[in-house]
């Protein structure tokens, strides 16, 4: 595939021999979580984990519960939100977070490729960018699930 790229002036022409379109100026609009009535109708840049964004549970099937990462750890995820997407940065502490974010903003300077990817560290100079243990997460936050599952069972069992 090729494609020839001309950027000039105010306005932007992007053509190969198949297609041909113009850009069109994006101006980024900051909500709260609260504030977004139908997540699917945006691309998202959501901030914050599970425990501090309500659109993370909905968009990533992350729960507060179920955060698997410790202290200087920090995920940065894409998932499909309906015809656009939505990618998280979240830290389990709120300087994780901003770890998280100065990595994508200097993403020229990591390896971030795949639908996620982990981000920790001990200070905004200290980033290391991995790729993330995702299955071992899931399956930690699974066992989380089914042990609290469990402690309520046996609760509920002992009231009886």
């Amino acid at each position: 595939v090729m494609a020839n790229i001309v950027i000039k002036g105010t306005s932007t022409s992007v053509s190969s021999s198949a297609s041909a379109y113009t850009p069109q100026q994006v101006t980024p609009t900051t909500k709260l979580a609260s504030e977004v009535s139908s997540a699917s109708d945006f691309n998202l840049i959501v901030l914050g984990g599970p425990c501090a964004n309500d659109l993370v549970e909905e968009l990533f099937d992350l729960t507060c519960d179920g955060w698997a990462y410790d202290d200087g750890e920090a995920v940065l995820q894409l998932a499909d939100n309906g015809d656009n997407v939505a990618l998280l940065v979240a830290g389990t502490q709120a300087d994780d977070t901003r770890r998280a974010a100065k990595a994508l903003a200097d993403y020229a300077d990591y390896d971030l490729s795949g639908e996620m990817v982990m981000v920790s560290g001990s200070s905004l100079t200290d980033i290391n960018v991995g790729e993330a243990a995702e299955e071992e997460a899931e399956e930690e936050a699974e066992e989380e699930a089914a042990a609290e599952e469990e402690v309520a069972e046996e609760e509920e069992s002992t009231e009886e």
